[in-house]
């Protein structure tokens, strides 16, 4: 959840940055957007294989809380 934070904290810095800096923003939040979809893939792969419904039902949830 620390890409999510990344990406909602630089979203926030947009256009209230040092404008020599905009690029070195830019890249972070990309990297902190594919690192959020990097953990999407990897939970949506997995879930087939978990057979207890209530931690299946925790991972969904925590899909849920990976969109942005």
């Amino acid at each position: 959840f620390k890409c999510i934070e990344i990406y909602q904290i630089g979203q926030k810095l947009k256009n209230q940055s040092n404008s020599n800096a905009n690029s070195d923003l830019k890249e972070a939040i990309a990297l902190a957007k594919t690192g959020v979809f990097g953990c999407r893939l990897n939970i949506e792969v997995n879930l087939p294989l978990i057979s207890d419904e209530a931690i299946k039902e925790k991972f969904y949830s925590d899909l849920k809380e990976l969109e942005l």
